[in-house]
This record gives C-alpha cells, sequence and structure tokens, in this order.
C-alpha cells in the first residue's frame, strides 16, 4: 500500500543530506531504529519554518509528535500513548529570533525507536521520554546556532527514528518573494479617497 504525501509532507530530497544546499549542515545521523512510515517534514523552500514541537511519551519511549510552522499550520506523527504513566510537553520558539541551547536525543525506546528528548530555548524547555543510552547532539553549525529547518523520519505507533535538519547559522535576514495583494496597490489608488 502506498503512502500519500499530506501537503506539509514535502519529498525526500529536501532531507537528503547528499542533496541540501550547503547552508545546511550534513548530518546523517538517525536517532531511534527505522521502521513504520518514513516522513520529510522540511517545507523550507515554502518559505516556512518549524517554531512549536508537542510531544508526548511513555515508557515505550516518545509516541506522538505534533509539529507546528511560521504559517500557521501542524503536522502530526505517530500515535497519542493510551498509557498511565504518559507525560505531554510544548516548546515554542520565534525561529528568527531564537536558537536551541540544548537539543539532545537518545533511542531506547521500545525496539530501540526514539527513547528521549531534551529540548532547549532559552529559560523554555521540552524534556520527555527515558533512555540509558548514550545522548546524540544533531550537528546545529559551527557554534551550535543553527535553525531547525525540519524533521526526517519515520513513525507507526511511536517516533520510530528521527533526523533534524538545521541550517549552519542564524539567517540574517528574511526574503519575501512574488507577494500579491488584494485588491492591488494600483486599484487601491483608483478607489475615492474618504473624507
Amino acid at each position: 500500500m502506498g503512502h500519500s504525501l499530506s501537503p506539509r509532507e514535502d519529498p525526500g530530497e529536501l532531507c537528503d543530506p547528499e542533496k541540501l544546499p550547503d547552508v545546511f549542515a550534513k548530518d546523517e545521523k538517525s536517532v531511534g531504529q527505522c521502521g513504520g512510515t518514513g516522513f520529510c517534514l522540511a517545507p523550507w523552500k515554502k518559505g516556512s519554518f518549524i517554531n512549536s514541537i508537542d510531544a508526548e511519551s511513555d515508557g515505550n519511549g516518545i509516541r506522538w509528535l505534533r509539529l507546528g510552522f511560521t504559517d500557521g499550520t501542524f503536522v502530526e506523527k505517530g500515535n497519542h500513548s493510551a498509557e498511565p504513566d504518559k507525560k505531554a510537553g510544548s516548546l515554542k520558539w520565534d525561529p528568527w529570533k531564537q536558537w536551541f541551547d540544548e537539543f539532545v536525543l537518545h533511542d531506547g525506546g521500545w525496539n530501540n525507536n526514539v527513547g528521549k528528548m531534551f529540548l532547549k530555548v532559552g529559560d523554555a524547555s521540552l524534556d520527555l521520554g527515558q533512555s540509558k543510552n548514550p545522548e546524540v547532539k544533531p550537528t546545529r553549525g559551527p557554534k551550535g546556532a543553527g535553525m531547525l529547518m525540519g524533521f526526517a523520519g519515520s513513525s507507526g505507533w511511536n517516533i520510530d527514528c528521527i533526523r533534524p535538519i538545521f541550517s549552519v547559522g542564524r539567517p540574517s535576514a528574511a526574503v519575501i518573494n512574488n507577494i500579491t495583494f488584494t485588491p492591488s496597490f494600483t486599484d487601491l489608488n483608483k478607489t475615492e479617497k474618504l473624507p
């Protein structure tokens, strides 16, 4: 059975370290045991960037993620836990002004899936799951200040594996092209002026 992509799931080449532009950290390390259905959530070419992560964990590891984007959309992966030990958390940030102070992942969940995540931006953090396995700190540029551009991974009942995609540095500006205003400035200038 084929897997259809939701509007937020871009083609895999946007997550392939070999095909990413040089402004990206070329990190090929995934955390967890990849299985389930693969995904690539990297809408940076459309001008949308991750600005929130909601997550849920239980004794089996990280079970569910919901990524929020700057265009107001959300994408969910994995499944909510029905276990009594489930925990949930959220982290929100402004991707143009704030960067991760810590971004740590562990495998060691059920079937060696993603077991734990600890993300910190300023005074806010998301600390879920449990694992005794070694931590993995993805490449976030030379000074650790890259912008989170997307995620590649796979999910089924849990978040099976995940690989964050970071730029090598902080953005210095945002450029918006091909803007259309309705009504246009020309039409606005033709309208009758109010007294």
